[in-house]
């Protein structure tokens, strides 16, 4: 069953982003466990923003830095150590990239995946087709509209 959750995000800053009256375009972010499936081909980029954010990134950056390292402890440190020196900031940029989707999901309290989050407010979960995701929400707008009205 797929759920549309309303997220209270209290910030200053998403205060501030919400109380204009509209956004030009909606603003989704697919968080997803693996790399980018074929449903996002097809996405409607004229009707929406979107941000893919692979949640495995950050365990499959340290799995292939493992792989290359020596198995005993010290040596791999002292491997690792080298190669951190000669490429500190290729690193860390690898490093943020990898973890910048777990950093998104916790900041906004996504607890599973796929999920799909519409302007930074609003969650589906169990969706990974982002045209469907945004069906449902749009057909949520329309009810909502209906209701006060």
């Amino acid at each position: 069953m797929v759920k549309l959750y309303l997220h209270h995000f209290v910030t200053t800053i998403g205060l501030a982003m919400f109380s204009c009256s509209s956004i030009a375009q909606d603003q989704l972010t697919l968080l997803t466990g693996d790399v980018a499936n074929q449903n996002l081909q097809h996405a409607e980029s004229d009707r929406f923003i979107l941000s893919i954010h692979v949640l495995g990134a950050a365990e499959r950056w340290a799995q292939q830095y493992s792989a290359n390292l020596p198995k005993e402890a010290e040596s791999a440190k002292k491997h690792f150590l080298e190669i951190w020196q000669s490429k500190r900031e290729e690193i860390q940029d690898e490093i943020k990239s990898a973890y910048q989707p777990l950093l998104y999901s916790i900041s906004k309290n996504i607890n599973r995946y796929p999920a799909v989050v519409i302007n930074d407010r609003y969650v589906i979960y169990g969706v990974e087709d982002v045209n469907k995701a945004y069906a449902i929400y749009l057909k949520w707008v329309e009810k909502q509209t209906e209701a006060s009205q």
